[in-house]
């Protein structure tokens, strides 16, 4: 609804005086609108954090280098334990390099990532507990995912 620029009452359609004060409301200009004001974007209202930042960070250095280590070195790895079948070698290596790509997908606030993470951690400490025997160490491989869910968990909103 139009506004009389000399009173400020509020004007029905079609007149041309005010009622309130008589100003001639034709000969008034009205102000332009103001400009829209730019609404933030989803991703620009996402911010991730220094600690969650650097944790992910974290994950696909240490990740990379464990999937380098694993490929490299799984002969001596075998060597040195043979008891060990060649496939938990390369398993462990697929997964710290699934790892990688979930941990690049958390950087894109994918949820799916996040419990992927937590299935190739479990997926790890089962071949470390069954296969390989290595027992209580294995359990502190959980100790990644929790560490994530807990930098993430007042962000989770921003998962997609």
């Amino acid at each position: 609804m139009p506004y009389c620029n000399n009173c400020g009452a509020s004007l029905p359609e079609g007149v041309r005086l005010c009622p309130s004060c008589g100003a001639d409301i034709q000969s008034q200009t009205l102000p332009p609108p103001p400009p829209p004001m730019p609404q933030p974007t989803q991703e620009e209202g996402k911010k991730r954090g220094v600690l969650l930042t650097a944790w992910l960070i974290f994950m696909l250095i240490a990740n990379t280098g464990v999937t380098i280590y694993y490929f490299l070195f799984g002969p001596l790895i075998m060597a040195m334990l043979p008891t060990i079948p060649s496939w938990v070698i390369y398993a462990l290596g697929i997964g710290a390099l699934l790892n990688v790509v979930f941990t690049i997908f958390l950087f894109k606030w994918k949820k799916w990532a996040f419990f992927a993470c937590c299935g190739m951690a479990l997926f790890a400490m089962v071949i470390n507990v069954a296969v390989i025997r290595l027992g209580i160490t294995s359990i502190l491989g959980l100790l990644g995912p929790v560490i994530l869910w807990l930098l993430l968990r007042s962000k989770w909103n921003y998962l997609e």
